[in-house]
């Protein structure tokens, strides 16, 4: 968990929705997709993640007007297990500079939003 989320709780600056929590992962990507297109990002998915490498994150993410930043953000449900793949490409990406790598799990979404507007 991120500095800030855990900061933000710990100020109690952030509610976490029951709903939010309840989610499917498949539930909340599609939420997660529509809020950063609302805000301008442009997203890549796969449409079938099983043809994909092992580890490749679920969202890869872009803003028109933040040259130099990209996210990868493997979304997991409140309880959802990380695979040591998974794991190893987030650490990984987390080298690079510019790059935001990171699970994120619903209990993270509402701080991590406001850091994207």
């Amino acid at each position: 968990m991120s500095k800030t989320v855990t900061a933000a709780r710990a100020a109690g600056t952030t509610t976490i929705s029951p709903v939010l929590l309840a989610m499917s992962e498949a539930a909340f990507q599609r939420q997660v997709k529509a809020t950063l297109a609302s805000l301008g990002y442009v997203v890549w998915t796969f449409p079938i993640m099983k043809r994909t490498t092992a580890g490749v994150p679920d969202l890869t993410f872009w803003h028109p007007k933040r040259p130099g930043r990209l996210w990868f953000w493997e979304l997991k449900k409140a309880r959802g297990r990380v695979r040591p793949e998974q794991q190893e490409a987030i650490d990984h990406l987390s080298t690079v500079p510019g790059v935001d790598a990171r699970i994120v799990r619903p209990q993270d979404w509402e701080v991590l939003r406001w850091g994207l507007l």
